[in-house]
């Protein structure tokens, strides 16, 4: 087992540790890969055994062979598959919950089980605020199944909490095996997490946890702390532990490739196969310099506690991400390009979401609306929250400061509004960032925040929230005076 924890007393001694820990992994690299293949075989006798784990093993078999059969299928084929889903969903909604009647006859949707997608318009998007009674209900009805309780981080500021069952369970663990076989993955990859959480720090301390680690050949790099010292300590051990994959917080990893590679020159030989980025948005200018620092190419993945792995890139360049349409029916609450996402479950077997408001805002397909599943996305933009207000009620998408910021010399940056209009923008600068930069940045942003008062200050760490999430836009979802959210 390989531990690396950053950031607090005696992290020299634990860097040290992990470093000659990560040598020896990788000097018994073959054999490694060949105890994983068996503990994994192993692993997958053990939950078929299990009674407690039976059936959400056999929803994750079925959902990894749907989606492997399904691959080649056009667009019309998903469709209706999903339709047929849906009002499976819808049926089985309404029979069993009280929540669901009262919702579906309210909107006048008499037929569940012939639904019709202009027809599914007619329920009210479902608010956090409306889950502790479709909760509690769920809780009540779940009797003997073995269900489990996720709750989110909370980071639109508003917890939830979730009921799943082994079907949902089953088909969500499968959304992230695929993905990973489309890159080329083994199923087992040698993993490194460079991740950063509110659990300071991640010590992997159980027996259990230490022997996953091992059998499964992971390794965990907790930047709870960000600073030079800490991430080239994590660069070196990284270097020895030699991963074929990188899953990361966007932030943390390009912290760490601005300190490992500030000249663009450095570019590191690890990971071996891929990296994947997902908790926050992944920036242009992250993309850009992980993509310079490291070995293997960037996708980026949209997803959460609550809803499993929504959406996910293909393209190591950017480009579109694909939905997980055998999950989820992603829809745009709005008849425009860039609106917010709303999904409906399409295996919620403990507790059925319809038009689940996530409060993220994506920039869908030509052609989108209400009511109508989308394959792809553009790009997601992040929180809906995280657009700002003109005096005049229009408002600055949050990804409008990623595309301008990313072309000066910045480490991070973060633009907050307060309710009286007032916006005060944050920035890290690097070495090379001068007083025109700032000149440069302050006309641009007063031409495109007209009526509202700019601050600008320079710092050295732009502040995490309590989920360690960067949240480089933070605004009011209103503001006095403005007409509509």
């Amino acid at each position: 087992m390989v531990e690396l924890v950053l950031g607090s007393q005696g992290a020299s001694e634990l860097v040290g540790r992990a470093s000659r820990d990560s040598q020896r992994d990788c000097n018994e690299w073959p054999m490694r890969k060949l105890i994983s293949g068996a503990a994994a075989a192993v692993r997958d006798w053990r939950r078929r055994a299990d009674a407690s784990t039976r059936a959400q093993f056999h929803a994750f078999r079925d959902g990894l062979a749907f989606r492997r059969s399904a691959r080649a299928w056009d667009d019309a084929n998903r469709r209706a598959w999903m339709l047929e889903r849906l009002r499976g969903q819808a049926r089985f909604a309404v029979q069993q919950f009280d929540f669901w009647r009262d919702r579906f006859h309210a909107a006048g949707i008499r037929q569940p089980d012939r639904l019709r997608p202009e027809e599914l318009c007619a329920l009210p998007p479902l608010e956090r605020d409306d889950l502790p009674p479709l909760f509690a209900e769920a809780q009540a009805k779940a009797g003997s199944m073995p269900a489990k309780i996720v709750r989110t981080g909370g980071s639109t500021g508003v917890p939830a909490e979730i009921l799943k069952g082994p079907l949902e369970l089953g088909w969500s663990e499968s959304a992230p095996a695929f993905f990973r076989a489309q890159l080329g993955l083994p199923r087992t990859p040698r993993t490194a997490f460079v991740w950063g959480h509110h659990l300071d720090p991640i010590t992997r301390a159980t027996r259990r946890e230490r022997l996953d680690d091992f059998l499964f050949q992971q390794l965990w790099v907790d930047i709870f702390r960000i600073d030079e010292e800490s991430l080239r300590s994590a660069d070196r051990v990284l270097e020895r532990f030699a991963p074929e994959l990188i899953i990361a917080y966007a932030s943390s990893l390009d912290a760490m490739a601005a300190a490992v590679n500030p000249d663009g020159r450095q570019r590191r030989p690890y990971p071996t196969r891929a990296i994947i980025t997902g908790a926050e948005k992944l920036l242009p200018a992250y993309r850009e310099r992980i993509s310079r620092t490291f070995a293997a190419p960037v996708y980026e993945q949209y997803g959460g506690r609550d809803v499993g792995l929504l959406a996910h890139q293909l393209d190591p360049a950017g480009g579109p991400l694909t939905v997980d349409w055998a999950q989820m029916y992603l829809e745009p609450e709005r008849e425009e390009v860039e609106a917010p996402i709303l999904l409906t479950k399409l295996h919620a077997d403990a507790m059925p979401v319809f038009r689940y408001r996530v409060g993220d805002l994506a920039r869908f397909p030509e052609g989108s609306r209400p009511g109508a599943a989308a394959l792809t996305l553009r790009e997601v933009i992040g929180r809906e929250m995280n657009m700002l207000w003109r005096p005049d009620g229009s408002r600055v998408s949050g990804i409008f400061f990623a595309h301008l910021f990313k072309d000066f010399p910045l480490r991070e940056f973060q633009v907050r509004q307060d309710e009286s209009f007032d916006v005060t923008v944050l920035l890290v600068p690097r070495e090379e960032f001068s007083d025109a930069h700032e000149r440069a940045l302050e006309t641009t942003l007063s031409e495109n925040l007209a009526g509202c008062s700019l601050t600008i200050r320079r710092v050295n760490e732009v502040p995490r929230g309590a989920n360690r999430k960067l949240h480089p836009v933070i605004a009011p979802a209103r503001l006095p005076g403005s007409t509509t959210r």
